[in-house]
């Protein structure tokens, strides 16, 4: 197999790679993550003419935003072309890593490793910039190592269109060219020129000037958040970005080049770029490490560090010993599978028990660690994040479908339910939108923490708090307690807490019916998803009850929008005993059993709606009776699992 053919295959079996890491539960490839979905509602807006100063700073790239918004012109939809933008970008982000050492077989070390590093394909399948920012950091590092001026200008423009973290790369490559003089090109000796950075240092002061005017501030948030250390997020970086070099596989082999520099003996071209892998890494550990799936923020590193990689191993083929060789090729071939172990489910291949490996390395499937909100690790945490986005996609459809315009939605997550909704949704985290006392948005890094107490305290319509949708209501206060603790920044102090029950006693759990799955598919079964509604909506259902000799009847009025409920009805004789309603028409002794389950009810018009009939049992002579509506499947919680009024009825 000569290499152009090695090359081909490496590029479908990267293909296949993205296309099976971000499956969705119809085996189709998913949609973007929900925070892509901010980019796609600004460039609604814009199309329907908001002033782009008035959105600045909302999505960091500009690049997905102009994608989003010429989608949005031409009525295409963005997520199929950012997501297939964020594809190409991975795989001509492979060629350009092969293109360094075009001549070897060797050659194909980086771009290999690159195929298999489920970062690099998460960041593709994602829809999330970071797939064309690692294109773009590759591409200027081969420009510069080729004294290719023009190219080194347009990547570093292209970054800086990418991420704002451009101006950093243009930054560190501008270092690179003063501390070497400019590397030679492999065609003739030309040097790189200085006016290579003129046109990404003049863009820069351009996009400067604009977010100045916009903001009254010269840096975006995530570089300003730099300057702004908080406590706890370094330490907390760290530990992520040790995390993500122990567990995605393929960075492990970094240790080999790092070792060979330390000895002095690694070449130049190799240094200065796991100096560039090095130097990112340590950035998103500073901003508090990644807050996407498969550890996605370190994927512009990777390229880079194959490439050194590669030709450390390159340096042990090329020895003389030809038990070198063997190491080169032993390592390479472990790198490989450490990557593809952990891009895999876990389940056994053959007689090999890798399920067992792979538990032991990346913990369960369900494996969340201490905090329910966090994602697992690896492959696991792509299709939660899948998971949660078409969820949340499914929520959109039904807000935009049921809800007034003018309502007000507050969530920590804000893409997809923005978008869809077409309402306006105010960021609980600040990442989208600021929050009341911020003049602008936060990075968008690690695990935000911020004045939770002052955000719920806007009184939203309806706060979107779970990730989830279930056959029954969460465990609320424990779920809340957890959130609290994650999300605020000062913590669970007890005025606190306080104060922020207080502020969720003016809320109603309920639950809306969604479809499993896309909220482009209506045809599927619909399941509840749970969020908050503010009571002075006045929304609750309104229970009514009565008996006419031994028949029960019972109806509801409903002047809100569709809700799924559980129905309880239970019997008290003189003596406390009580008996509860079964479905069957037979009774249970106690409480907690449910006579109707997962009822939908819609807007009732000016007649009630008959939910149950039944009879007083023969052999029990009660003295009351107590009807409820509940949230689906939920007995505790009292206050978020009453969902209309109790009706209470004497039968003496």
């Amino acid at each position: 197999m000569n290499r152009s053919t090695a090359l081909l295959l490496a590029l479908a079996a990267l293909l296949a790679h993205i296309l099976t890491l971000h499956q969705n539960g119809a085996g189709g490839l998913g949609a973007p993550l929900d925070g892509v979905h901010v980019a796609f509602r600004m460039g609604r807006e814009l199309v329907r003419g908001a002033s782009p100063f008035d959105l600045a700073e909302t999505y960091p790239s500009l690049a997905w935003i102009a994608l989003a918004t010429v989608a949005e012109r031409i009525s295409y939809p963005p997520t199929t072309l950012v997501q297939s933008a964020s594809i190409l970008a991975a795989l001509g982000a492979v060629w350009v890593v092969s293109r360094f050492s075009p001549a070897r077989l060797a050659g194909v070390i980086a771009p290999f490793l690159c195929v298999v590093s489920g970062p690099i394909a998460s960041a593709a399948g994602g829809g999330s910039e970071f797939a064309f920012f690692t294109l773009c950091l590759g591409s200027a590092f081969l420009a510069f190592e080729h004294g290719k001026g023009g190219v080194l200008a347009a990547s570093l423009v292209a970054a800086s269109l990418a991420r704002p973290e451009g101006l950093l790369v243009t930054v560190f490559f501008g270092l690179l060219a003063l501390g070497t003089q400019a590397a030679p090109s492999r065609s003739g000796g030309r040097r790189l020129g200085w006016s290579a950075f003129g046109p990404p240092l003049l863009f820069e002061a351009v996009l400067t000037a604009g977010r100045w005017r916009a903001s009254g501030a010269p840096l975006s948030p995530v570089i300003a958040s730099l300057f702004a250390p908080e406590s706890g997020r370094l330490g907390a970086g760290l530990e992520n970005a040790g995390d993500f070099l122990l567990h995605s596989g393929g960075p492990l082999l970094v240790a080999v080049p790092v070792c060979v520099a330390l000895l002095g003996r690694l070449g130049g071209r190799a240094l200065r770029a796991l100096a560039i892998a090095i130097a990112w890494t340590l950035y998103v550990a500073a901003q508090g490490g990644s807050s996407l799936p498969f550890w996605v923020e370190y994927a512009p590193a990777l390229p880079l560090a194959f490439l050194a990689v590669q030709e450390t191993l390159t340096q042990l083929i090329d020895e003389r010993r030809d038990v070198f060789r063997r190491v080169a090729w032993v390592l390479f071939a472990a790198g490989m599978a450490s990557s593809a172990l952990a891009s895999k489910l876990p389940a056994d291949v053959g007689p090999l028990p890798l399920a067992q490996i792979h538990r032991a390395w990346l913990g369960s499937d369900a494996d969340e660690g201490d905090d329910p909100l966090d994602l697992p690790r690896a492959r696991p945490g792509v299709q939660r994040a899948v998971e949660n986005t078409e969820r949340l996609r499914a929520l959109g459809a039904f807000l935009r479908d049921h809800l007034d315009p003018r309502a007000s939605i507050a969530s920590p997550w804000t893409g997809a339910i923005s978008y869809l909704s077409q309402r306006t949704v105010s960021d609980l985290l600040g990442r989208s939108t600021a929050l009341p006392g911020d003049t602008r948005p936060r990075s968008g890094f690690g695990k935000a923490r911020t004045d939770l107490l002052a955000a719920i305290a806007t009184d939203a319509d309806y706060i979107v708090p779970f990730l989830l949708a279930a056959d029954r209501a969460p465990r609320f206060v424990p779920f809340i307690e957890t959130w609290f603790r994650r999300y605020d920044r000062i913590g669970p102090q007890p005025k606190r807490m306080a104060a922020f029950w207080e502020h969720l006693a003016d809320y109603e759990l309920i639950a809306v019916p969604v479809p499993q799955g896309s909220a482009d598919n209506r045809h599927r079964p619909f399941e509840p998803f749970f969020l908050l509604r503010h009571r002075r909506l006045a929304q609750a259902p309104r229970l009514m009850a009565r008996v006419d000799g031994r028949a029960i009847t019972v109806e509801v009025e409903h002047a809100g929008h569709l809700q799924i409920v559980d129905l309880e009805v239970s019997l008290q004789d003189g003596r406390g005993e009580i008996r509860s309603l079964r479905p069957t028409g037979r009774y249970a002794l106690g409480r907690g059993v449910h006579a109707r389950t997962n009822l939908l009810l819609s807007p009732s018009g000016e007649r009630p709606v008959r939910l149950l009939e039944a009879e007083l049992p023969l052999d029990f002579r009660p003295t009351h009776l107590f009807a409820v509506l509940r949230n689906p499947g939920s007995q505790g919680d009292i206050n978020f699992s009453l969902v209309s009024n109790e009706v209470v009825l004497n039968l003496r």
